[in-house]
C-alpha cells in the first residue's frame, strides 16, 4: 500500500519480498530479523538454477535433462558464490519489472515494479548496480560466518 501511495520509495536499499521464503514471496519475512531467510526465496533459487544449471533443473528436484553442458560447467563454475546470488537477484528484479502481469476482473492489466522495457542500470530510484553490490558486500563482509556458510551451503546443495 505504501508503494502504491508513493510514501515508500523503492530503491536498492530495500530487500524485495522475492528474496525471502514463504508460500507467497516474503511471507516468512521477520521485520525484527531481516537477515533470517534472506536470499532463500523460491523464485531466486529457481532463477539461479535456471541460469547456472538449466531451465529444467529449476522446475524439478532432480538432475537436469538438458542436451548440452550447463553454464556453470561451460564457465568452470564449481560453487555458487556471493556474485552468483547477486546476479540471479538482479535478473529476477529486472524480469519482474518487465513482464509481470495479472488478470484483474475481466480485463488483463499489465504492470510491474518497474517501467523498463530494456536493460538500464537505473529504474526510477532503483539502481541495479547498487543492488548487486549491496548483496555481494553483505554476503562477503558479514561477520556472522555461520549465516554466510549456511547460505552458501543452501545454494551449493
Amino acid at each position: 500500500k505504501k508503494i502504491q501511495a508513493g510514501s515508500l520509495r523503492v530503491t536498492a536499499a530495500l530487500w524485495p519480498a522475492y528474496l525471502y521464503p514463504g508460500d507467497s514471496p516474503g511471507q516468512d519475512f521477520d521485520p525484527d530479523d531481516i537477515i533470517e531467510g534472506l536470499f532463500r526465496g523460491y523464485l531466486l533459487e529457481c532463477v539461479a538454477k535456471h541460469i547456472f544449471t538449466s531451465p529444467s533443473s529449476a522446475l524439478s528436484a532432480g538432475a537436469s535433462n538438458g542436451t548440452r553442458p550447463c553454464n556453470a560447467k561451460i564457465h568452470g563454475m564449481s560453487v555458487v558464490e556471493a556474485e552468483h546470488i547477486a546476479y540471479a537477484a538482479v535478473q529476477v528484479r529486472f524480469s519482474l519489472s518487465y513482464m509481470f502481469s495479472f488478470l484483474v476482473s475481466t480485463c488483463q492489466a499489465r504492470f510491474g515494479i518497474s517501467s523498463l522495457d530494456k536493460w538500464k542500470d537505473k529504474d526510477g530510484l532503483f539502481h541495479y548496480s547498487n543492488f548487486y553490490y549491496r548483496i555481494t558486500r553483505l554476503i562477503r563482509e558479514r561477520r556472522d560466518g555461520e549465516w554466510v556458510d549456511s547460505l552458501l551451503a543452501y545454494f551449493n546443495e
